[in-house]
């Protein structure tokens, strides 16, 4: 049974950085985040989460794909 992945944009609750996943965790399935920046590690939901870039839909900040 393979568990399914929210997309969701993340920023730190410590320090405001951006969270995004990269290599295997952009799509391994995982509850805790942990920030680059300053190390604080949460959990965004009780489900699996994926830091991503752009939600699905969406392309970039030109506005591509809205």
């Amino acid at each position: 049974m393979s568990e399914t992945i929210i997309p969701m944009l993340l920023w730190c609750p410590s320090c405001g950085e951006r969270h995004i996943d990269k290599g295997e965790f952009a799509t391994k399935p995982h509850h805790t985040h942990a920030c680059q920046h300053c190390g604080m590690v949460w959990r965004p939901a009780i489900m699996p989460t994926v830091g991503v870039e752009f939600l699905p839909g969406f392309k970039d900040s030109a506005g591509e794909g809205r």
